[in-house]
C-alpha cells in the first residue's frame, strides 16, 4: 500500500512540477516494487525518468523514460505505452531535443489511435505541436497542430 500511494503523490508532483518530490516518491515505490517490468514498476520508473530529464536537462532521464517506453510496447496496456510515449517526448523535449520528441510524439499519437486511445492521442499530438515549435519546422508544426485538432477531447 505504501508504494501504491508514493506512486500517487508521485504523479502529483510531477503536476506540480516538483521534481524532487517526484523523484523521491518514485524511488519510494521502486523500492516496495519488484524491478520486474510490471505495470507499476515501469509506472515508478516512468516517474522517476521524467523527473530526472525535467530537473536537470539530463539525458539519463530521458534514456530511462525511452527504456520504460521499449518496456511498455512489450508488455503494457495500450493506455500505459501512451503515458509511457508521451513520458518519453515529454522527456527529449526536456533536454532539447525537439526533432526526437516530435518523432516519439507522432509514434504515440499513430499509436493511441490504432488502439482507440483518444484522450492519449490528444496529449501526444499536443507534445508533437510543443515539439515542432522548437525544432523550427512549419510544415511539422502545421501538421501536429492539425493532429490536435483532430483528436482535441469535447469536439
Amino acid at each position: 500500500m505504501a508504494a501504491r500511494l508514493a506512486l500517487i503523490r508521485g504523479e502529483e508532483a510531477l503536476a506540480r512540477r516538483d521534481f524532487a518530490a517526484a523523484t523521491r516518491f518514485a524511488r519510494q515505490a521502486q523500492v516496495g516494487y519488484p524491478s520486474d517490468g510490471s505495470y507499476r514498476d515501469l509506472q515508478a520508473r516512468r516517474i522517476a525518468g521524467l523527473a530526472q530529464a525535467e530537473a536537470s536537462r539530463g539525458a539519463a532521464g530521458s534514456k530511462a523514460c525511452d527504456d520504460v517506453l521499449a518496456a511498455a510496447k512489450r508488455e503494457s496496456s495500450a493506455g500505459f505505452r501512451g503515458e509511457a510515449g508521451i513520458a518519453a517526448a515529454e522527456a527529449a523535449l526536456a533536454v532539447g531535443d525537439g526533432s526526437g520528441a516530435a518523432r516519439i510524439a507522432r509514434e504515440t499519437v499513430d499509436e493511441c489511435e490504432r488502439l482507440g486511445e483518444v484522450e492519449m492521442a490528444y496529449r501526444a499530438a499536443l507534445v508533437a505541436v510543443r515539439a515542432t515549435r522548437l525544432t523550427g519546422d512549419a510544415e511539422s508544426r502545421r501538421q501536429a497542430e492539425a493532429s490536435a485538432a483532430k483528436h482535441e477531447i469535447g469536439r
